[in-house]
């Protein structure tokens, strides 16, 4: 006997052997489980019917209360005249005074409206807006808060101070202020957030319309309903305890107060009670789960639109029914109704009673035939356990007290030995870890680490911060659903070439994104890190200083331009005779004004370039033609400042591949830098092939350019001193001309560079490249070379 009990205590297996016997009541306990199961899913689906039914009603009264609002704005848009019995007018129509703009009549005409459209419980009205072609709110009566309306008494109302809503395309009131009369898609219905009269921000269930007169869009209206108390009464006539309102991100936007239903009982047919205070949804309910929202998602395409969810409020468990919120065709989020889920559990409850006692009983005799055998288990297993749970929690310094001879006893032997390597291990891990994390989330950019396939693994509070998301809120799983969205190229202005790539929009910040592949020691694929650089301080300084000069450009060319054409003409003799003084001082102003204008034009050039206006449009051309052109405009400075002009072009010179009026601006810019800076002597333009190019050269005469500055000279804003050729600072303009070449050069596939020395002179040279084609643009016939 000794022998078979020590046999016993050895083996761990036979130990094993007793309790398994007991399975067979187990299977019979399973037995009632699968009872249960299947009354709780009986009594699941036909509630799940009921919540459903709910959330069918609810948005079945939806889109009735939107057809109510829209027959009401019908009325009130097209209505006429109000008058009297006398037959005075008391009010000029919506239309007419809308368009006039005439406030005071507007809300004489509006007044009865909104006075109806509160007492009317078909349409509930809370807020009337009429709204100009700018956007600008002309009248907007609201309905006083938490004040009963009676029947025959007078409708309290606060007409609001005027707001100006956005009239852009893609906005609502821009979409409906650009409409055309007759058209399907000209009237809206949305949830908008306005202020009111007691200074914070509600959300409306809105129905906006264009008003026309004359078939043209005079302004617009806007009937509104307080969702603060439009919810209650859905939440009363589908019979449904919570109603919540989600975006399409699945975050809360609105939701009902948890209240007893039969608790909202009207005074009047034409009033309503004020909801009694409670708990509201929006301060409990989570958004929605990420399964959810995708199954709602999936659904748009789908018969089934809707999905549902359980969620817990104030210790009450409460299923919801989750459908698409569309209006009008216009998705705006989801709409969730729920109802207490006790009449599953009240189902449940009859069977589970029965199904209990007779688990209590078979668990009873299992505890009795099963406890000598389970402490010979348990003892040992309950220290090795301990021991093990305690070290997983952090505890590196407990060791098992088992020291038996069987199974346990070695594994509790192999547990004390493995747990004394993990803590070395983990010991180096754990610094090594720390340093590394440290360094991640101290670097000033944004970094996310994903895995291979997308998933965020990693994200370091400053990506956090750029990105806009905030502790406690779902973050993204996977990097596709970060909030970004690439940045429009017309927005790209004013930065280098190598800072406009990868740029997106992100939490109100211009970022940066680049990516490189992480890899193993090994060279095993780990995934990629993500670099979020903020870029919106350069951006906006950027897009200020190309908006300023911009502007001042064109605004400066007008008047210059006109008293550059009136100098002209009273040189020309046009408004008589002047005299030698007068004659001599309207010449200078006249060549000031020559100089400004060539200033601002390469301004506005400089400006277009880096807002990303300048666009270069290639053809097959003849270069003499463009060259021919500009010595014709310039041929009579250069005479006057007693300089020669000589032009070499190559009698074979192939046609090039170029932009006419572009190359026209780099001849131009060249020549009259050499114009400038030549005090005597001449100017030559020479052009031949060199293999795949066309080059040209400007040559000067003039003093030459130092050698520590030819590497500068096409920057912005570099220009030379002027002294040797008595040049005043004015003359020399702003140092653009040059920038401007290099940027149309290079822009058409050629090069500039320019070769000087000291003393002699000046050689500015250019390539374009060369067209095989046969279609060439026709400029003119003659040639002007020989005649500049």
């Amino acid at each position: 006997m000794n022998g078979l009990i020590r046999q016993f205590q050895s083996r761990i297996r036979y130990k094993i052997i007793l309790p398994f016997l007991l399975l067979t009541i187990l299977v019979a306990m399973a037995g009632f489980a699968v009872a249960v199961w299947v009354s709780a899913g009986v009594a699941q689906e036909r509630f799940n019917f009921v919540v459903g039914e709910a959330a069918r009603r609810t948005n079945d009264a939806i889109v009735q209360q939107e057809i109510a609002n829209l027959d009401y704005l019908r009325l009130i848009v097209f209505s006429g005249r109000n008058v009297d019995d006398a037959g005075q007018v008391r009010a000029d129509s919506v239309a007419a005074t809308l368009e006039a703009q005439n406030a005071d009549e507007l809300f004489k005409a509006l007044q009865p409206f909104f006075t109806i459209g509160v007492r009317d419980n078909s349409v509930r009205l809370d807020r009337l807006i009429a709204f100009t072609p700018s956007g600008s709110t002309l009248v907007d009566i609201e309905r006083e808060r938490n004040v009963p309306t009676q029947f025959n008494a007078t409708v309290p109302y606060t007409r609001n101070e005027t707001l100006f809503l956005s009239n852009n395309p893609g906005t609502l009131v821009g979409r409906v202020l650009s409409a055309t009369p007759n058209q399907d898609a000209d009237k809206f219905a949305a949830l908008l957030q306005l202020p009111s009269h007691d200074g914070q921000v509600h959300m409306y269930f809105a129905t906006i319309t264009p008003v026309y007169r004359d078939e043209r869009v005079v302004g617009g209206m806007i009937l509104a309903i307080d969702i603060d108390r439009f919810l209650p009464i859905l939440a009363r006539d589908s019979q449904a305890k919570i109603i919540v309102i989600h975006d399409t991100f699945g975050r809360v936007i609105y939701g009902t107060e948890i209240i007893d239903v039969a608790a909202f009982v009207p005074q009047q047919t034409d009033g309503y009670t004020p909801l009694p205070s409670g708990t509201n949804v929006t301060a409990i309910i989570p958004p929605l789960r990420v399964d959810v929202l995708r199954q709602l998602v999936e659904s748009n395409t789908a018969n089934d639109r809707s999905a549902l969810d359980t969620i817990e409020v104030n210790d009450t468990s409460y299923q919801l029914a989750y459908t698409p919120l569309v209006i009008r065709g216009l998705p705006i989020g989801y709409i969730g109704t729920g109802m207490p889920r006790d009449q599953v559990y009240t189902a449940v409850a009859d069977v589970r009673w029965p199904i209990t006692i007779i688990a209590i009983l078979l668990t009873a005799g299992i505890i009795i035939m099963g406890t000598l055998s389970a402490q010979q288990i348990t003892r040992p297993l309950e220290n090795l356990v301990t021991t093990a749970v305690r070290v997983s929690r952090g505890d590196l310094s407990q060791r098992s007290a088992v020291h038996t001879t069987d199974e346990i006893g070695t594994l509790a032997g192999s547990f004390n030995t493995m747990t004394d390597y993990l803590v070395n291990l983990y010991q180096q891990v754990y610094a090594e870890s720390g340093r590394r994390r440290s360094i991640m989330e101290s670097i000033t950019d944004g970094l996310v680490m994903c895995h291979p396939d997308g998933h965020i693994e990693f994200m370091n509070p400053e990506a956090r911060r750029l990105l806009g998301l905030r502790p406690g809120v779902l973050e993204p799983l996977h990097y596709t659903d970060l909030p970004i969205e690439p940045l429009p190229q017309a927005q790209v202005t004013g930065l280098d070439i190598s800072q406009m790539e990868n740029l997106y929009l992100a939490n109100e910040h211009t970022l940066r994104i680049t990516s490189n592949p992480v890899h193993s020691t090994n060279g095993h694929y780990l995934g990629k890190v993500y670099v979020l650089q903020d870029l919106t301080a350069e951006f906006e300084i950027s897009q200020a200083k190309n908006n300023f000069i911009s502007t001042i450009s064109h605004e400066l060319r007008t008047p210059i331009t006109t008293l550059r054409g009136t100098s002209e003409l009273l040189l020309r003799g046009s408004f008589g005779e002047l005299s030698k003084d007068q004659n001599s001082e309207i010449s200078v102003m006249y060549q000031k004004l020559l100089v400004m204008t060539k200033l601002i034009d390469n301004v506005i050039i400089i400006a277009n370039i880096d807002s990303g206006a300048l666009t270069i449009e290639l053809e097959v051309l003849k270069l003499q033609e463009a060259i021919d052109d500009v010595l014709w405009k310039e041929r009579r400075r250069i005479q006057d400042k007693g300089l020669s002009l000589t032009v070499n072009i190559a009698s074979d010179l192939p046609t090039v591949l170029a932009d006419y009026a572009h190359v026209q601006t780099i001849i131009k810019q060249l020549l009259d830098n050499a114009i400038t800076y030549t005090s005597d002597g001449g100017i030559t333009i020479q052009s031949r092939r060199q293999g795949d190019y066309v080059q040209v050269d400007v040559i000067d005469t003039g003093n030459g350019i130092d050698p520590e500055m030819q590497a500068h000279v096409f920057e912005r804003f570099v220009r030379g001193t002027g002294r040797e050729e008595g040049i005043s600072s004015q003359n020399r303009g702003i140092g653009l001309g040059l920038a401007i070449v290099k940027h149309l050069v290079e822009g058409q596939g050629g090069q500039v560079w320019v070769t000087s020395k000291s003393g002699v002179g000046s050689t500015f040279s250019f390539t374009l490249q060369v067209s095989d084609a046969v279609d060439i643009r026709d400029k003119s016939d003659t040639p002007l070379t020989s005649a500049a």
